[in-house]
């Protein structure tokens, strides 16, 4: 009888298998973003909500959601926590540990501190909400987010370093306002669009964060710099680029 050869394509299997495994790691079964802003600070900020949507959708293939508050609205954190958990149950349950979805929430407007706590709210003051309702509901642990990775993107310039223990990757990237005209989305499509040309089919926030350092000025000596938070994980979040799937 004779012997079973030896395979000669299992090299070729396995490398296979690495590559897809690779693969699924900077792949998403969902990907959503909630784009916040108050309808009272004008309409510059629905502009970029809207402009941030179009680079968002264009470059990775990430579904948006603009949510803009009302200026009748008396509680705009519920509005926000009602928003975030409609898009949590959209994400479903996930059916292992590799199948993973994003959520990305954008916040474009005003911030202060108030007793250490970050305040995101309209010039007036009429209307307000803490850092930590957005923390709370996306950046714990929590079971119903296991499998939900989570992106903070804040368009103003007191967003705090908060660090909670976790084995999601979590992420916040802060870009604060300046005189110069440049955005936060103008900086990130320009990045995303210098990774996209060179041909790599995925990048990293960490990547387009590194991009958009390298381009950006600030017209005044005071002016913050933009700041890249690892709030929980070891690894950044990965995006594919929505035309090389």
């Amino acid at each position: 009888m004779t012997a079973p050869s030896e395979t000669r394509e299992l090299p070729h299997f396995r490398s296979h298998v690495t590559k897809a495994t690779a693969a699924r790691e900077h792949s998403y079964k969902h990907k959503h973003a909630i784009l916040l802003f108050y309808e009272e600070n004008g309409k510059d900020d629905e502009n970029e909500a809207e402009a941030l949507s179009s680079c968002l959708q264009e470059f990775f293939g990430i579904t948006a959601t603009i949510l803009k508050i009302a200026r009748d609205d008396m509680t705009p954190a519920e509005t926000l926590q009602h928003t975030i958990n409609q898009t949590i149950d959209t994400t479903g349950p996930c059916g292992d540990d590799y199948e993973r979805s994003l959520i990305i929430i954008a916040y474009i407007g005003e911030a202060v501190v108030d007793d250490g706590h970050v305040l995101f709210s309209t010039f007036t003051f009429q209307q307000a909400m803490f850092w930590d309702t957005i923390r709370e509901a996306l950046f714990t642990e929590n079971e119903r987010l296991s499998h939900i990775d989570a992106l903070g993107l804040i368009d103003c310039c007191n967003v705090p370093e908060t660090t909670v223990q976790t084995s999601r990757k979590c992420q916040v990237l802060a870009y604060p306002r300046s005189g110069s005209g440049v955005t936060l989305t103008r900086q990130l499509t320009d990045a995303a669009r210098l990774l996209q040309q060179r041909g790599s089919a995925w990048t990293t926030v960490n990547s387009l964060f590194e991009e958009m350092q390298r381009h950006d000025s600030k017209p005044c000596n005071y002016a913050s710099k933009m700041a890249l938070h690892q709030i929980s994980g070891d690894k950044p979040i990965s995006l594919r680029f929505k035309q090389l799937w």
